[in-house]
Parts: C-alpha cells; sequence; structure tokens
C-alpha cells in the first residue's frame, strides 16, 4: 500500500511539473504572438545564432559535417574565377623528403625491430651552421624529433638548433621531444582532426598546454611579438582557407615551389650565395611531399603547407573576427529567424503562387540552402568559412517553436 502511495505521489508530482512548463510555454507564446513581440523573438534568435555560431568555430575538433561543404565552396570557387595563390615571397620552403638517413627503431617493449628513415641529421646540421649569423627572418624546423628514435648526430644537431635565434620546432601530443632541445624553442604541431575521420579539419592558433602553434609561434618571432595572448576578437581555432598550393615541386611556369636541402641548397649554393638566399625569409623546413600528408578538402597537403597557409592567414588579418563578415551573418540569420516566425516564404512576400509541381521543387530551399548561400558568399567575398552545426541545430529547435507559435496564435 505504500508503495502504491509513493508512485501515486510521484506520478501526480510529475504532473504538476509537466502543467507548470506547458503553462509556461503557452504563455510564452502568447506573450510572442504580437508582431512586434515576433520582431524582438526574431533579432535574438539571430545574435544567439550568431553567438553558437563563432562558438562553433573555435571548438578545436568538429564533427566533420563541414568536409563536404567545403569541398563544394572549394569547386563554385574555381567554376566562379577563384585561383590559388603563389607561396609569399618572403617565405622558404625547405624539402627534406629526399635527404634521409637510417636510424634504429624498437618496439612498445624496448626490443629492436629494425631501421627506419629519419631526416638526415648531417645535412641539417650543414644547412643550420651555415645560416646561422645570416640575416633570416625566422626559422620553423616541422620535424618531430622523437625522444624514443634518436638518431647518429642529434647531439650535434640539437646543439646547433639550440643556439639560434627565432627558430621554432614542434611537439606533439602523441610522442615526447627529445629533452636536448631547449623548451623555449618548442610550439605546437598537431593539426585538429574531425571526429568522423582523420582528415585535416581545424587550425588550432593558440595550440595547446600555453604552447602556440607552429604558424602562430613563426608569426611572433618574424614580428618580435613577445608574451603571445590570444585576444577576444581572434579566432583561435579556424577552418582553414588553403589558397596556397604546394602540390608540385615547380610552378606552370617553372618556377621553383619548394627547395630540395642536398640537391637544391646545399650541393650548389656557396655560403655567401645562401646568406643571400635565406636574407630576410622565413624559413620553413619540412617533408613537402613524402611522408607528412594530410587529406582535406583540397585533396592531399603536406604538413609545411599547412604551416604555410596559417602563416598567410595570420598575415592577411584572417584570425581577426571580420566585422562586416559578422554583419552579413547577422542579416542573414535575422531574415530567416523572422521569416520563420511570421510564417513566411519568398513566394508569398513577392506574391507569386507556383503551380503544385513548381511548389514541391521550391519546398526543398529550405534554410539550409539559404545556409550554404551564405558559406558561398563568405568563402568568394571574404575567403573564409564558418561551421553551422549548432546554428542549424538551434535553428531547427527554433522553428518547432514557431510552427507552435503559429498553430496557437496565427497571423
Amino acid at each position: 500500500m505504500n508503495k502504491k502511495n509513493k508512485r501515486n505521489n510521484i506520478i501526480n508530482f510529475l504532473s504538476k511539473i509537466e502543467s507548470l512548463i506547458l503553462d509556461a510555454i503557452l504563455r510564452f507564446l502568447k506573450f510572442t504572438s504580437g508582431r512586434k513581440a515576433r520582431l524582438c523573438v526574431a533579432a535574438v534568435t539571430a545574435l544567439i545564432t550568431l553567438i553558437l555560431t563563432i562558438i562553433c568555430d573555435r571548438i578545436p575538433h568538429s564533427f566533420g559535417n563541414e568536409e563536404l561543404t567545403m569541398k563544394k565552396l572549394q569547386l563554385a570557387s574555381m567554376l566562379t574565377g577563384g585561383k590559388t595563390k603563389p607561396i609569399p615571397s618572403d617565405i622558404l620552403p625547405v624539402n627534406i623528403s629526399f635527404d634521409r638517413q637510417l636510424t634504429p627503431v624498437n618496439d612498445e617493449y624496448g626490443i629492436p625491430c629494425g631501421v627506419i628513415d629519419v631526416a638526415d641529421r648531417r645535412k641539417l646540421l650543414d644547412f643550420l651552421s651555415r645560416i646561422k649569423d645570416a640575416d633570416y627572418a625566422a626559422i620553423a624546423i616541422d620535424i618531430f624529433f622523437d625522444s624514443s628514435m634518436p638518431a647518429e648526430g642529434d647531439t650535434a644537431l640539437f646543439k646547433c638548433i639550440n643556439g639560434m635565434k627565432r627558430l621554432t620546432v614542434p611537439v606533439h601530443s602523441d610522442g615526447t621531444i627529445s629533452p636536448l632541445i631547449d623548451k623555449k624553442l618548442h610550439s605546437n604541431g598537431d593539426y585538429a582532426v574531425n571526429l568522423i575521420s582523420n582528415n585535416f579539419s581545424k587550425y588550432n592558433f593558440a595550440g595547446g598546454d600555453g604552447i602556440p602553434s607552429m604558424a602562430q609561434t613563426l608569426f611572433n618571432n618574424s614580428h618580435n611579438v613577445k608574451n603571445y595572448k590570444p585576444g577576444i576578437f581572434d579566432n583561435t581555432t579556424m577552418i582553414l582557407p588553403l589558397p596556397v598550393s604546394l602540390e608540385n615541386s615547380y610552378t606552370e611556369e617553372g618556377d621553383k615551389v619548394w627547395y630540395n636541402l642536398g640537391t637544391d641548397i646545399l650541393d650548389v649554393s656557396t655560403d655567401e650565395e645562401l646568406r643571400n638566399l635565406v636574407k630576410g625569409k622565413r624559413i620553413i623546413i619540412g617533408d613537402y611531399c613524402m611522408n607528412d600528408i594530410h587529406d582535406s578538402y583540397v585533396g592531399y597537403i603536406s604538413g609545411p603547407a599547412i604551416v604555410i597557409n596559417a602563416l598567410t592567414a595570420l598575415e592577411e588579418g584572417k584570425t581577426k573576427i571580420n566585422l562586416w563578415s559578422m554583419l552579413l551573418t547577422f542579416i542573414v540569420y535575422f531574415i530567416i529567424a523572422y521569416f520563420i516566425i511570421m510564417n513566411l516564404t519568398l513566394w508569398k512576400v513577392i506574391g507569386w503562387n507556383p503551380r503544385p509541381i513548381m511548389n514541391f521543387i521550391l519546398s526543398f530551399i529550405g534554410v539550409g540552402a539559404i545556409l550554404f548561400l551564405l558559406q558561398l558568399a563568405h568563402f568568394v567575398i571574404f575567403t573564409e568559412f564558418h561551421d553551422t552545426l549548432l546554428a542549424t541545430t538551434f535553428l531547427s529547435l527554433y522553428s518547432i517553436y514557431c510552427q507552435k507559435l503559429n498553430e496557437h496564435y496565427a497571423l
């Protein structure tokens, strides 16, 4: 008997809670039923959707929803005359794909299991020693010096690296860098991937664990920025535009895209020629065509090429929130929110009454299509892309609310 009473009391309590919630919803629906109230709701909805878009942009990882959209936008941009950009003249890409040496490697139990090829320490040391006193802008060595795979020549190379000015080397969350390298030279070399597939998705400029990204560190070193801290209007994470293509070693005009460390630099350059080559340049050393390759919305791209595009974005101010872009986004969100809450369609506004077949076709042109056009405008005009996952989810919930509102208080 007591159990039955307790169950009835719980049911009654839940019924009261349900009644209060439904009553509150109905009151809110009535409160927002007027035209002016609906206008205010649409404006607030647009603002919330804009904030959610900014938040989604800054989430380090993505859910993979943007990859297909980015491929479509890239294709649309190419069809509208969009072109790739050349490598900035102050960047010197140095390729170590063909300059390798063998080093012993052990399994997870420390038992030797063979050898693996790594970047040639002797050639790296030779290159850095010859430019040590040159007037270069900054150096990024996009090579992970894993402490579990020491190689012959590490000690001398790392001593030289520690004595270089404005130089940085990457650390990775899935490995431990050699303790022989000065921690002051560390930068974050991780790339954010989406949660569906292991494809390059977003670039995290702020890095992690208080260590800025390689591109941000390279930017700071070349511009003498001390004690870097991202500002409130900085996009610390963003879906990176990839306009600079380093797909081939030569351009269509026959110019070098990157320089092979051995054959193009060390074997043919005198010390004076080498100093002139690096003068005023930001030198990015890495594997441009063999091992350090990532899948992206433009196809396969090397790790150093990602760093170059991230550095280009920093130089062009793409990491700053664009107020004109945000204004355009807010206006479009407001129009969407206003049309939904007022139960309007474009055809009603212009007074067109389409035939049943045409009405069926037009029914597929909804919020998703409008958001894609917005993304296309951002991509073409501002060369940027916004992750709208949270925005579309919120607008879907908002459309349910508007449906109930128009059911109870039709205009």
